[in-house]
C-alpha cells in the first residue's frame, strides 16, 4: 500500500525507512530541507498555512510516532 511511496521519499524527504529497517513501527525521520521549504511555502500561503493549523488542532491528543487514533 504505502510501502512504494515511503521507498520513493527515502532520502528526498525522509530518512530511516529505506535503511533496511522497514518493519511496522520503524522511526521515519524528516529531513530539515524539505521542512525548510515546507515552512517557506506556508508563510507566502497563509490561507493554506491557517488550513494545516486547523487539521493539527484537530488531531492533537490524537497522534502518536506510529499512528492516529480514534
Amino acid at each position: 500500500m504505502l510501502r512504494h511511496v515511503l521507498n520513493k521519499m527515502e532520502g528526498h524527504f525522509i530518512s530511516g525507512y529505506a535503511d533496511g529497517k522497514n518493519t511496522l513501527g520503524a522511526p521515519i525521520s524528516l529531513k530539515q530541507d524539505p521542512i525548510t521549504s515546507a515552512q517557506s511555502f506556508l508563510d507566502s500561503h497563509p490561507e493554506t498555512k491557517h488550513h494545516f493549523e486547523e487539521v493539527t488542532k484537530l488531531v492533537n491528543g490524537f497522534e502518536s510516532p506510529y499512528t492516529l487514533y480514534y
